[in-house]
């Protein structure tokens, strides 16, 4: 059974325009000398190969596919061969000369960007409470520039573009749209943002660009921190040796929900401190037992991204990692943390273990009295007793029994106004006369 010739390198010997394919070809002929070829012209005037050439032919083609129909007829010598092998070759062309946008150059209103980007990092924003619905997708890309810029992915487009979102992945983005950055909570410096959509493309890069960074921060000194307090703007990230951490801890929160903490201790070169607290699941996922181990032997330099700065009724400013908090620890290609290692010497110190007291060891150690032997503590006696001058007030309630809320009148039981944040949310609190609280039910008790 014959073939049509499909292979068009012939072609372009006819008309002599391609020097190097000449090679080939005359490989070719001293390799069809050995072939016993029996072609004929058919009715219609086109010339029929042996199958064994025909596979010679496309095997000695680095650009050989099988696409489509051998349809297209070569003007110069009449010469079939697959016109979709082209299309393929040309395609793969184009999209490599597509032009690429560097994010320092991406503008609003222009809908027709193509960048490529490595995904630096993830993170999901709920609101203030990490068990509240999913509001958006948080992303920080880096470029082959080095140029930051935050992403965002909204609730409606997460099931579709998350599978294909990685930490550290290098991705070829198209269908995106360009806005005036945040006023607050930025992540990193800039004017505008990126806005990812249910329609947005995001394909992987092979082979990937090797030079394009995997991190970006912007360094803040401890020593600016306490002006920072209010500040919301931006992030903080801070570089430090870690000297102190605690284990994950269940803590109860002024608003009575148990959450997980580690405290973590940094100091800078000039030897100044500052406490970084994790809450919720980044404290579950700080390595704390790795890391103590590793400073038996080495010092452990850490940064910490995607903080916000705190201060407690006047305590000294501290750290707090919000849900775009990453930390990067010991990484040698980060030449920060390379410099800070080799600026503090060879000599290293295990971390120190702080002590967290846990929601159930704080449980234990309330303090619980009837308000009548309330009534019996004087106070001048007991002034190392630490006892709130004012307290929220618990009924023990029996089966079907009402509180004894009867001995009190609305008129003798006044809201006060006191600070919230001691107490567990939704607390209410009164203040009552001496006399009404040597009537209360006995087993009325408070606690301190």
């Amino acid at each position: 059974m014959s073939y049509l010739l499909t292979y068009r390198l012939i072609c372009r010997q006819e008309v002599g325009n391609n020097i190097g394919k000449k090679t080939i070809r005359k490989e070719g002929i001293r390799r069809k000398k050995r072939i016993n070829v029996d072609y004929s012209t058919s009715s219609e005037g086109m010339v029929t190969f042996p199958s064994e050439y025909i596979q010679y032919l496309k095997e000695s083609y680095l650009e050989k596919s099988y696409l489509g129909k051998p349809e297209y007829k070569c003007k110069h010598c009449n010469a079939i061969f697959w016109f979709n092998e082209r299309n393929k070759c040309m395609t793969g062309r184009n999209n490599q000369q597509m032009d690429i946008t560097p994010l320092s150059q991406l503008r609003p209103g222009i809908y027709s960007y193509v960048i490529i980007v490595r995904v630096s990092r993830i993170w999901k924003f709920h609101g203030r409470n990490d068990d509240e619905p999913i509001k958006h997708l948080d992303l920080v890309v880096i470029d082959q520039q080095g140029t930051a810029m935050y992403a965002e992915v909204p609730d409606d487009a997460i099931s579709v573009l998350q599978p294909h979102l990685k930490e550290g992945k290098i991705l070829k983005m198209r269908k995106i749209s360009i806005g005036r950055v945040k006023p607050s909570f930025k992540p990193v410096r800039g004017l505008h943002m990126i806005r990812l959509n249910d329609k947005t493309i995001l394909e992987d890069v092979h082979p990937e660009p090797k030079d394009i960074p995997k991190y970006t921060f912007f360094l803040t000194p401890f020593m600016q921190l306490p002006q920072l307090e209010r500040n919301t703007e931006y992030f903080i990230d801070v570089i430090g040796r870690i000297t102190a951490l605690s284990d994950a801890t269940p803590i109860s929160t002024n608003a009575g929900i148990v959450r997980m903490k580690r405290l973590i201790h940094l100091m800078d070169l000039s030897g100044n401190t500052v406490e970084v607290s994790l809450w919720g699941s980044r404290a579950d996922e700080f390595s704390g037992q790795q890391v103590y181990e590793a400073s038996k032997t080495n010092h452990v330099i850490a940064i910490f991204v995607g903080t916000l700065v705190k201060t407690l009724n006047g305590s000294r400013p501290f750290l707090i990692g919000t849900a775009a908090c990453r930390w990067y620890i010991n990484i040698p290609e980060i030449l920060e943390i390379k410099a800070f290692y080799t600026s503090i010497g060879q000599e290293s110190q295990p971390i120190q273990k702080i002590s967290l007291e846990n929601a159930n060891e704080v449980h234990n150690m309330i303090e619980k009295k009837t308000l009548l032997e309330l009534r019996s503590i004087d106070p001048f006696d007991n002034l190392t007793t630490n006892l709130p001058p004012l307290v929220p007030i618990q009924f023990n309630i029996k089966d079907n029994q009402a509180p004894p809320t009867h001995h009190m009148s609305s008129l003798d039981m006044q809201p006060m106004e006191i600070d919230q944040s001691r107490y567990p949310e939704g607390f209410q609190h009164y203040r009552t006369t001496k006399e009404h609280i040597s009537v209360l039910d006995q087993s009325t008790s408070f606690v301190s």
